[in-house]
């Protein structure tokens, strides 16, 4: 019976990749211009940068990930132009036996040469200064890689390095200005920056690594390209003008209790008005009628008085006798 190809499962089983920033875990948007399928080994998504946030960068392998004959994973994380970045290596066995594994950059050490010690620094976006003419003498292919985290994680075999060399980048430089016509559009307006240096000890001596044979040799890229929310809005990442619905269902709440308030000051006002427009008519009425009723008094008095006075005037004369009988 003839042996059936082997098939292997999604590159991205078991894998998560997320940034954190302020204890939160940050957004990851689908680039719109992507292929799909195009690389079934390789993602990209967008995450928006503000200028001076601190964060993380969390690697999570899940039972799910198929370690296949891999005698370890290497997890590598290379910012911006970095030549070699920043990795680590995570035994099989944690992920063989369904145990949940990965790692989690927070910080990124080198040796600072002054002082002649490790020192280690919490990663930033750093603003990014873009200029006409710029003292950078920086290759358009390092512009290229600038806004963008690359994360690897491969299956790999291990082997002591007879250099001793160590785990990580001791040439990294940040780029903090670029002239503008390096960028070409790009939209980059940050660079990953380390900052808070404390005193560490120096990173574990390195293995040297082969991947596994086969399929599952390929290693898996995730590419994080991090950029302003303005950008993103241009790139059609994020809606331009994003609806907040909880703001607008708070603002409607809000604006129907005042509604409410009002109409009881109204209703209350329209009553006091009521009463006070009745209670003046009252007093009008009041007020006309008593002039009326003292003036009727008057008059009838005086004309008592004038028929009295005629009355007298009629009896104050001699009396008179007229004799009617016949002589």
């Amino acid at each position: 019976m003839p042996r059936m190809p082997f098939t292997p499962p999604g590159a991205f089983h078991g894998v998560k990749v997320s940034v954190i920033s302020a204890d939160t875990k940050m957004p990851l948007y689908h680039d719109p211009d992507a292929v799909e399928n195009e690389d079934p080994q390789t993602r990209q998504h967008y995450v928006e940068a503000v200028t001076g946030a601190k964060f993380a960068v969390k690697v999570s392998l899940t039972r799910r990930f198929e370690v296949g004959t891999a005698g370890a994973i290497r997890i590598s994380l290379k910012p911006d132009n970095a030549t070699s970045g920043w990795f680590t290596d995570v035994p099989e066995y944690n992920c063989r036996y369904g145990q949940k594994s990965g790692y989690t950059f927070d910080h990124l050490t080198k040796f600072d040469r002054a002082t002649s010690q490790w020192k280690k620094g919490e990663l930033s976006f750093g603003n990014l200064e873009t200029k006409e003419t710029s003292d950078s003498h920086i290759s358009l292919d390092s512009a290229k890689s600038l806004g963008r985290i690359q994360v690897t994680i491969e299956r790999v075999h291990l082997r002591p390095d007879p250099l001793g060399h160590v785990q990580c980048d001791t040439d990294f430089k940040r780029v903090t200005e670029v002239p503008e016509k390096a960028l070409k559009g790009s939209g980059v307006a940050n660079t990953i920056e380390c900052s808070n240096y404390t005193i560490s000890g120096p990173p574990p001596i390195r293995m040297l690594a082969s991947p596994i044979l086969g399929p599952l040799g390929k290693p898996i890229v995730i590419n994080i390209l991090y950029r302003s929310k303005r950008t993103l809005q241009m790139l059609g990442c994020i809606p331009r003008t994003p609806s907040p619905e909880p703001a607008a269902r708070g603002l409607e709440e809000e604006n129907k209790a005042l509604r409410v308030s009002l109409f009881r000051i109204e209703a209350s006002t329209l009553l006091f008005l009521i009463n006070l427009q009745a209670r003046l008519e009252r007093l009008e009425r009041s007020a006309n009628i008593k002039p009326e009723h003292v003036a009727g008094i008057k008059r009838e008095r005086e004309d008592a008085e004038k028929a009295a006075s005629r009355k007298r005037a009629r009896s104050s004369g001699p009396t008179e006798t007229v004799d009617l009988t016949d002589d």
